[in-house]
Formats: structure tokens, C-alpha cells, sequence
């Protein structure tokens, strides 16, 4: 476990890729821009919070954390998620409230043991027509986004 939570960082050391048994890494209140490759490495990790960063845009790589189970990118600046999130389907918790999100990539449909998605305070505008398959999923947020309709499957 790495927590380095609430303090003034704007980068990660690329010496991140040396822990290659982390399952949990907390950096959530800095001032990080990007998430290092160097977490590439960290191919055991289970929880990963970078809330209340400045981050832009997660990286493609995301999709490699195969043992992900919580995910929490809120009160960021992404404006998309990469296709690759798709990758990441043992994934229970995905958390991308208030950031510039105005879709969500069709990939997200694979996040089959996905139970809480919080998408609140985005700037979508639809949601991926097949949403409704996420069987798993109990708690789905999307208050204050810019939705003028719902897919039909979604309460399938």
C-alpha cells in the first residue's frame, strides 16, 4: 500500500514500476497532470484513487491493470476514457464524477462485474446503446450531465 494523499505533488517518480506488488495507491488531493507509465508495472494493483488531481486524460495503458476492482478518477479534468477501460472487467467500481466527460467509450459495455458507475457531473450527452448490458451494475449516477434521452436497453 502507497498513500500519498493530500500534499502538494505535481508528478509521480517513474521508480513507481520498481513496485511491482502494490495492490492499493492513494494519491488522490495533489497536483498531478498525468498518471506515470511507470504504474504499467504495477500489474497487482486492486484500488488506484487519483481524485482531486488535475489530471487530463487517463492513459490507454489503464487497460493493462487487469486486477483492478476500484477505479476513482473524479474531480479531474478527463474529457474521455480510454477504449482500453473496456480491458478491465473483474473492475466492481468505477468513479469519473466531475470531470469534462461528454461520452463514454462503447468498450465500457465489457465491464461485466461493474456494480457502481458514478458519472455525475459530466457533460454527457448519451449514453453507449448497450449499457444496458452491464448486469452486474446497482447503482448507476448520471445527475447533472446533458442527457436528452436514455437507451431503451437500459432498464432491460
Amino acid at each position: 500500500m502507497v498513500d500519498l494523499g493530500h500534499n502538494q505533488l505535481t508528478a509521480l517518480p517513474e521508480s513507481l514500476d520498481r513496485l511491482s506488488e502494490l495492490t492499493f495507491l492513494y494519491v488522490s488531493n495533489n497536483r498531478l497532470t498525468t498518471l506515470p507509465g511507470a504504474l504499467r508495472a504495477a500489474s497487482n494493483l486492486v484500488y488506484l484513487n487519483a481524485t482531486d488531481n488535475r489530471i487530463t486524460e487517463a492513459p490507454e495503458w489503464i487497460g493493462e491493470l487487469s486486477r483492478l476492482k476500484e477505479l476513482r478518477l473524479y474531480n479531474n479534468a478527463l474529457s474521455e476514457l480510454p477504449e482500453s477501460v473496456g480491458l478491465l472487467t473483474g473492475l466492481i467500481e468505477l468513479h469519473v464524477m466531475n470531470n469534462q466527460l461528454d461520452k463514454l467509450p462503447d468498450t465500457v459495455v465489457q465491464l461485466t462485474a461493474l456494480r457502481k458507475l458514478d458519472l455525475q457531473g459530466n457533460r454527457l450527452t448519451s449514453l453507449p446503446n448497450s449499457i444496458g448490458g452491464l448486469s452486474a451494475l446497482t447503482d448507476l449516477n448520471l445527475r447533472y450531465n446533458r442527457l436528452w434521452s436514455l437507451p431503451n436497453g437500459l432498464a432491460v
